[in-house]
C-alpha cells in the first residue's frame, strides 16, 4: 500500500496482512511457507527450527541481507516485483544498519482511529519503523510506543496478532492515554520543527524510491562533503566539522570514504547545510531529475542553532550531589554509578565531572562491601588492599579450635572478619587446615568425644508429625460445606497449615474430590463466558448491519469486553451463523 508516497506500508505490516487475508497465524506463514522457500545459502535458513520465536523482526524492513532474501522469496511466491520498496533496500549503500530501525512498534493513535472510522485498511507505514522518526506529521503528535492498556511495547512480529491491536493484551492501540497530552505538550518549538524536517525528508526518500534510475552509492556522500567543505570553509576540515557541530574524525572518515554516517548524523549534516536529504544522496544528474537543484550551493545559516546541544538536557549539579550523597549515607550497599547515572538521565562521566569526590567514595564503599569467592590463589597485592589484621585472624581461628562447639564454615568466619577465605589461608595456613580437619572430624561421630552434642546439632529440626485422622476430618468438612465458589486445593492446604504434597500423601482420595470440584467450576465459568460472548458478537453483527456498516470480525470484536474473545471457536461460529442469517455469507 502507498507505493510512491511517503506513507508506504512496511514489509512486516504486509506480511501480517498477508497472513490475516489467508486465515493463517503470522508465524505459520513464516515457518511453513516463507522460510522453506528461502535459499539454503541464506542466513535465515539457520533459523528454520526457531521460526516461532523469531524476535528480530525489525531486520525485515531494513537494508541488510535478511530483508533482501525475504523480499525475493515473497515476490517469487506471489508474483509481485515491487515489494523491495516496502523496505529501505533502495538505500542500502548509504544507510548503515546500526541505530536505523527501532526494536518495537511505533504508531499514531489518531491515524489508527481515522482509518478505522472510515473503514480503511489499517497498516503500519515504513516511516514509523525508523528510530529517527518520533512524530506523525499529519496530526503533529508524538508517536506512541507502549500499549495504553497493559503498558507493554508491542513486538514487530508476534504469533497471533491483528494490525492495530496490542500483541500482548489484544487491546485497541488507538485508545486514549493520559500521558498523551503531556507528551504532546512538550512537542513544540525547535523540537517540533526538527522532527517535521526529518519526517519530510525521509518521506521524500520513500516517495522517490520507485522512480530512481540508479540507486544511491556511498561515493556520492564523499563527493558532496568535499564540495560543501570547499564552499563553506575553503577546504579546512577542522572548521567544517565545527560548522556541522560534529567530531572531526567522523567527518574526515566520511569524506575519505572510510565511514558511512549513521542516519541521525546524515540528517544533521543536511540540516546544517540546508540541503534536502534526497538531493544530498543522489548524484548531480539524478538530483536534477528528481526535482532538486542542478547546482550545489550551501546557504548561510541565519540562526546558528546548535542542534545537538539544544536537544541535550541541562544537568543540575546540586541534584547530582544530593542523589550521590543519599546513596553514600544509606545503610545498604550503594548502587553502581551506571544505575545512578541512568536515574539522573546522564552519563557516568557527567557524575565524575560534577562530584568526583562522592563518586570515588561510592566506588570505595562498594569495594569494601564486595564479597569474594573462596580461592587460595589470591595475590599478595590484593590481600594487602583488604586492610585486615593478621593477628585478629589468628586469634579468631585459635578461639574456634579451642572451643568444643561445632566450628562455623570458613566462609562464615571470613565474613565476620570482612575478608575472604583465601585471606584466612594466606595469614594462617596451619590454623586454616586445622579448622577444616576439625569440621571433618566433628561430622564423624566416632572421632568426636561429644557424640550427643553432634547429633543434636545436626538434627536440630525434628521431622513434623502429621495427624492423618485430623487432616482427613478437616478435608471432609471442607467437602461437606460445599462452599461456592469452591477453593482450589492449594488454598485449602494453606488454610490447614500444610503443603499440597503432604495433603496428597495422606488423603489423595479427598484431594481428588476437591480438585475435580474446582475444575468443574472453572469449566462452568468458561462456558458461561463463551455463551455471553457469542450472544454479544451476534448482537454486534446485527447492529453493524442495521447501521449500514461493513460487517467484519474486526469491527464486531470491538463490541466485546476483550476483542481477543473473537478467536474462541464458539464465538467465531456464532459470528458466522449471524452473518449467514443476514444472507451475507453462503
Amino acid at each position: 500500500m502507498g507505493i510512491g508516497t511517503a506513507y508506504i506500508e512496511s514489509f512486516t505490516s504486509y506480511i501480517r496482512r498477508l497472513a490475516s487475508e489467508h486465515g493463517l497465524l503470522t508465524t505459520t506463514l513464516i515457518s511453513k511457507i516463507i522460510i522453506p522457500n528461502i535459499s539454503e545459502s541464506s542466513i535465515l535458513s539457520r533459523m528454520e527450527q526457531n521460526a516461532r520465536r523469531f524476535k528480530d523482526g525489525k531486520t525485515l524492513n531494513g537494508t541488510g541481507i535478511t530483508a533482501r532474501d525475504w523480499v525475493q522469496t515473497v515476490e517469487d511466491l506471489n508474483g509481485r516485483t515491487d515489494l523491495r520498496f516496502l523496505t529501505w533496500l533502495s538505500y542500502t549503500d548509504v544507510m548503515p544498519v546500526k541505530n536505523l530501525l527501532r526494536q518495537t512498534r511505533a504508531w499514531c493513535s489518531d491515524c489508527y482511529n481515522e482509518w478505522l472510522s472510515s473503514n480503511k485498511v489499517i497498516y503500519e507505514p515504513l516511516l514509523w519503523t525508523l528510530e529517527a522518526v518520533n512524530i506523525c506529521l499529519r496530526h503533529k503528535k508524538a508517536l506512541r510506543y507502549f500499549c495504553p492498556c497493559c503498558k507493554s511495547a508491542p513486538k514487530i512480529l508476534a504469533r497471533r496478532e491483528e494490525l492495530g491491536f496490542c500483541t500482548q493484551c489484544s487491546e485497541w492501540l488507538g485508545n486514549f492515554d493520559e500521558q498523551d497530552s503531556q507528551i504532546n505538550s512538550e512537542l513544540t518549538g525547535d523540537k517540533l520543527k526538527w522532527q517535521s524536517w526529518i519526517v519530510k525528508n525521509l518521506g521524500d526518500l520513500l516517495s522517490a524510491a520507485p522512480s530512481l534510475e540508479f540507486l544511491p552509492v556511498k561515493e556520492t556522500i564523499s563527493k558532496k562533503l568535499s564540495i560543501f567543505c570547499h564552499q563553506t570553509t575553503g577546504g579546512n576540515m577542522h572548521a567544517f566539522a565545527r560548522y556541522l557541530q560534529m567530531p572531526q574524525n567522523m567527518i574526515e572518515g566520511a569524506h575519505f570514504g572510510r565511514y558511512i554516517p549513521l542516519l541521525k548524523n546524515l540528517l544533521q549534516i543536511c540540516y546544517y547545510l540546508q540541503q534536502p536529504l534526497l538531493d544530498f544522496l543522489l548524484p548531480e544528474s539524478e538530483s536534477s531529475n528528481s526535482g532538486g537543484s542542478n547546482k550545489l550551493s550551501c546557504k548561510k545559516r541565519k540562526d546558528p542553532v546548535r542542534l545537538v546541544k539544544a536537544q541535550s538536557k541541562k544537568l543540575d549539579s546540586s541534584r547530582i550531589q544530593e542523589v550521590l550523597q543519599e546513596a553514600l549515607i544509606s545503610d545498604n550497599e550503594p548502587p553502581p554509578l551506571e544505575e545512578l547515572a541512568k536515574s539522573l538521565e546522564c552519563s557516568r562521566r557527567s557524575l565524575y565531572n560534577n562530584a568526583p569526590d562522592l563518586c570515588a567514595a561510592i566506588v570505595e564503599r562498594r569495594k569494601a562491601q564486595r564479597k569474594y569467592l573462596p580461592s587460595r590463589r589470591t595475590s599478595k597485592s590484593s590481600l594487602h588492599n583488604l586492610k585486615v589484621n593478621p593477628s585478629e585472624i589468628r586469634e579468631k581461628l585459635q578461639f574456634i579450635l579451642n572451643s568444643n562447639e561445632f566450628p562455623s564454615s570458613l566462609t562464615e568466619i571470613a565474613a565476620q572478619l570482612n575478608c575472604s577465605p583465601s585471606t584466612l589461608y594466606y595469614h594462617a595456613p596451619e590454623l586454616y587446615d586445622a579448622v577444616v580437619q576439625r569440621r571433618q572430624d566433628f561430622q564423624n561421630t566416632k572421632a568426636h568425644p561429644n557424640i550427643q552434642a553432634t547429633v543434636q546439632y545436626i538434627n536440630t529440626e525434628q521431622p513434623r508429625k502429621y495427624d492423618t485422622e485430623e487432616l482427613r476430618r478437616n478435608l471432609t468438612k471442607v467437602i461437606e460445606e460445599d462452599e461456592h465458589p469452591p477453593k482450589p486445593l492449594k488454598v485449602v492446604a494453606e488454610e490447614l497449615g500444610h503443603k499440597v504434597d503432604t495433603v496428597y500423601d495422606h488423603a489423595s482420595d479427598l484431594c481428588h474430590i476437591i480438585s475435580k470440584r474446582y475444575k468443574d467450576y472453572k469449566a462452568e465459568c468458561k462456558n458461561q463466558t463463551i455463551a455471553t460472548m457469542s450472544s454479544l458478537i451476534q448482537e454486534a453483527v446485527f447492529k453493524l448491519h442495521s447501521e449500514g456498516k461493513n460487517v467484519t470480525k474486526r469491527a464486531a470484536s470491538l463490541f466485546l469486553p476483550k476483542p481477543a474473545y473473537i478467536r474462541e471457536k464458539e464465538v467465531d461460529q456464532a459470528f458466522h451463523e449471524a452473518v449467514r442469517q443476514l444472507g451475507l455469507e453462503p
